[in-house]
């Protein structure tokens, strides 16, 4: 059965509303709804309709798995992902990538082509994604140390691109926002796509930092989805 979710970015203003109309609700008064718990999903469909009311977007997920979230890449794909890195056809490797992601429910339409470009020259990073609409994506050697550095690097860009599809609203957001997001992106993935422990790692390490520079009322915004992808949010 279809279900909502909050469309990134939250809205501050919406969310405080939410969480006022559910507060009197909890036992304790107050308490923050457990976004996995059965117990809570009278409460958290109540959050959301409130949430809507007060002027937050929203988009549907099946049950309480988004969409995207339902399939794993295929064992041949991500052999030949690693093939076309190992033989040096790199751009070939990145348009493959890409190619597995949309057949996953992944949405590449925001950036330039579906896909980003391979940039040899690119150093120090793993991609960069332009600050404007329709952005061209780069993503560097180090993106492609293997078909699951590569899947994680286009989806974190990816989130990107979705971002600047709205310019204002990423520009309000500010730049730990948009990394946080970014990061929720890698880390909600990082099993399906069985990233190395030293990729988890410094994901989590990025999302720590991204979060604790948030303003008050963004870390109140984002701090559920924190704790449901990453862990307890730092102190």
């Amino acid at each position: 059965m279809p279900m909502r979710r909050a469309q990134r970015p939250l809205s501050p203003a919406a969310v405080a509303k939410a969480n006022e109309s559910v507060r009197n609700q909890t036992t304790p008064p107050g308490r923050r709804l457990d976004p996995t718990s059965p117990e809570d999903r009278e409460l958290r469909k109540a959050w959301m309709d409130a949430y809507v009311v007060a002027g937050g977007e929203a988009v549907e997920k099946r049950g309480d798995i988004p969409l995207k979230e339902i399939k794993s890449p295929c064992p041949n794909d991500i052999k030949a992902i690693n093939d076309l890195i190992k033989a040096g056809k790199n751009q070939e490797a990145v348009d493959k990538a890409s190619d597995v992601l949309k057949s996953l429910g992944f949405d590449l339409s925001k950036m330039k082509n579906g896909t980003p470009t391979y940039d040899s020259t690119l150093k120090g990073v793993y991609g960069v994604t332009p600050r404007k609409k329709d952005p061209e994506v780069r993503v560097s050697d180090l993106a492609l140390t293997d078909a699951p550095t590569l899947l994680t690097t286009i989806a974190h860009e990816n989130r990107h691109a979705q971002q600047w599809a709205e310019p204002e609203k990423a520009k309000k957001m500010g730049s730990d926002a948009r990394e946080l997001e970014a990061y929720f992106e890698e880390i909600g993935n990082e099993d399906r796509f069985n990233v190395d422990k030293s990729m988890k790692d410094s994901n989590r390490k990025m999302a720590e930092k991204h979060y604790s520079n948030l303003s008050p009322a963004q870390k109140d915004a984002y701090k559920s989805e924190y704790e449901r992808t990453v862990g307890p949010v730092p102190k």
